[in-house]
């Protein structure tokens, strides 16, 4: 059998934001917990997205810088005979 773990945490934020979170949970028929959860759930989805971003743009960097030198390039077939 696996348990859940979850932790509990304390969070100050302004009332009005903490109005809006409670009226948001209400609407949703959820808890509050909820509803922060999956805010933070989809900020930190957009985070990871940005991270694959920037490294695509990285390599793709690498890659082109590669492409502009006299390099001999070899076929896959011919690397691994």
């Amino acid at each position: 059998m696996t348990a859940t773990m979850t932790v509990t945490r304390r969070v100050t934020m302004p009332r009005e934001v903490s109005d809006l979170l409670d009226r948001r949970a209400k609407a949703e028929n959820t808890t509050l917990s909820g509803i922060f959860l999956a805010i933070v759930e989809n900020h930190m989805d957009d985070d990871v997205d940005a991270l694959d971003d920037a490294e695509d743009r990285h390599l793709s960097k690498i890659a082109d810088e590669r492409y502009e030198t006299e390099t001999e390039y070899v076929s896959h077939e011919e690397a691994w005979k």
